[in-house]
């Protein structure tokens, strides 16, 4: 089981801000700007519309981690918790952290199954 530790002098944040920041910014595409035609070209790209953003969160006996990583959560459409066999409840865990999360049990052993059927499972 990993734990995080809170206390810990090594911390390297991930800037999830910029990031959220960026994919909601409007870009032109090329292919819009190559059409020549503003309007026409306009009406066939929506820009408006943002990408879903969706965590996969393989996990294996995260119980205890769960609630830490769930208030530095920022906010996305779709979370996804992959259990791989845990026997300190979880997914029960999850459910009550995330109540409209995808909770999984994954098809085989190992993180990069978990993160197979986490992937699978997402619709962002």
């Amino acid at each position: 089981m990993t734990d995080i530790v809170p206390e810990s002098d090594v911390r390297r944040g991930a800037n999830i801000s910029n990031f959220l920041r960026d994919i909601h910014r409007q870009r032109p595409s090329k292919s819009s700007e190559a059409a020549g035609d503003g309007a026409a070209a306009a009406a066939k790209t929506d820009h408006t519309a943002r990408p879903t953003v969706s965590v996969v969160l393989p996990t294996r006996n995260e119980a205890r981690n769960l609630p830490y990583v769930a208030k530095r959560m920022p906010p996305v459409d779709e979370i996804i918790v992959i259990d791989g066999g845990s026997q300190d409840g979880t997914a029960d865990v999850a459910r009550g952290l995330w109540p409209n999360a995808t909770v999984i049990e994954q098809t085989r052993a190992g993180k990069g199954n978990a993160l197979a059927c986490g992937f699978r499972a997402a619709t962002g």
